[in-house]
């Protein structure tokens, strides 16, 4: 199975990474931005085995991400700099190219997301994706990613279920990047003839 979506499916060996969880929730209290299209949140979870400052620089500089994120990533660390993620570098539709919304050095990031180009059906705004760490021994941090602005119609389904699925992989391959090494995008990526088609290998995920 294969998807040219812009948050690509991957995959890596499960016995090198440790266990993900990914849920939908109703959340309590929402940024706004989110309240105003309904109360649905995409929430997904993992543990990686690192100290938190450095699962806090995989996520916070360009070079960290790109060793598990996307093969090209632009970060500018600060509140309004740029938090651009391209998945295919020769193709920029297949990509997201947000801004920091709010963070907390070393436990905090949030940034702007947008859906792929493959869902004209809905509206094309910016969503706010939180990243939150939590160290819980000096060389374990549990990784949280909530992902606002669903709406509640049914033509949010889709993207919603290809959303869960991404999210799922990209701490995939962030656990593989701290258990095996940064992820080596040539091999990664699955293309069609010509690359004509990009592609990332799909993730398995091992459920908690």
């Amino acid at each position: 199975m294969k998807s040219s979506h812009a948050l690509p499916l991957a995959a890596t060996p499960a016995s090198t990474d440790r266990p993900v969880r990914s849920s939908a929730s109703t959340a309590t209290a929402t940024p706004a931005a989110a309240a105003a299209v309904s109360p649905r949140v995409l929430r997904a979870e993992a543990v990686v085995d690192a100290p938190a400052a450095e699962v806090w620089r995989a996520w916070s500089t360009s070079s960290g991400a790109s060793a598990f994120l996307a093969p090209r990533v632009n970060i500018d660390l600060r509140i309004g700099g740029v938090f651009e993620v391209f998945f295919d570098p020769q193709d920029a539709s297949k990509s997201s190219r947000g801004i920091v919304l709010a963070l907390v050095p070393g436990q905090m990031i949030s940034f702007g997301w947008h859906l792929p180009p493959l869902y004209p059906q809905l509206p094309h705004g910016v969503m706010p994706v939180l990243i939150a760490l939590r160290p819980t021994g000096p060389a374990r941090t549990v990784v949280a990613i909530a992902h606002f602005g669903w709406g509640a119609a049914p033509c949010w389904d889709e993207p919603y279920t290809h959303m869960l699925r991404g999210w799922s992989d990209v701490l995939g391959r962030l656990q593989h990047r701290f258990a095996v090494g940064p992820i080596d995008w040539a091999a990664e990526m699955a293309s069609g003839p010509d690359r004509r088609e990009f592609t990332l290998k799909e993730r398995a995920v091992t459920p908690v």
